[in-house]
């Protein structure tokens, strides 16, 4: 599903700039510079954990279902949150994350400021989400870019572009 989201988002190429593209929230320079890469990742990848966490009640997904089930029981929601796959093998279980956790955490710590800065525009945490998703898909940068712009000053938006790892892009967001 997180390929098929890539897949699915928006892309463009500016025929009067070669080299110059977008795919989801991902601008490419003309240079091959990028921007946006964690945040398009954490978007594509909370997208997949809400259609994963939508399918759990599938017949078809029983059995996994049963050990995640299982697993909240022993070790907690919290520490299970973010587990996808859960394999028995006998004494001992292995677990298979949600890719990308600083890049989400960056995201969902930005929404929750923007929606706490903004709870007019954003009265509840997915309608600030939508603005995200909905510009991976449309390719309209520009609401997001000005509501970020508004809530955090001049700049904010490009600077967030310029963050190449989830963990340099957290403490950008965690510092605004």
């Amino acid at each position: 599903f997180h390929e098929t989201v890539h897949f699915k988002s928006f892309a463009s190429v500016n025929v009067h700039v070669p080299g110059d593209r977008r795919t989801g929230l991902v601008v490419v320079s003309e240079n091959g510079a990028t921007a946006f890469g964690p945040l398009n990742e954490a978007v594509t990848e909370s997208l997949t954990k809400r259609f994963v966490r939508s399918q759990e009640r599938l017949p078809l997904f029983e059995r996994d279902v049963d050990l995640l089930e299982r697993g909240r029981q022993a070790y907690g929601d919290e520490e299970m949150n973010d587990v996808v796959v859960i394999r028995d093998k006998g004494d001992e279980w292995s677990f298979e994350k949600f890719a990308y956790p600083e890049e989400r955490q960056a995201l969902d710590l930005l929404i929750s400021k923007l929606r706490v800065r903004n709870p007019n525009v954003f009265p509840e945490t997915e309608d600030c989400f939508d603005l995200f998703a909905s510009a991976m898909f449309n390719g309209h940068l520009l609401e997001l870019a000005r509501i970020i712009e508004k809530t955090f000053g001049q700049g904010a938006f490009r600077t967030l572009g310029e963050y190449y790892t989830g963990e340099a892009l957290l403490e950008y967001v965690i510092s605004l």
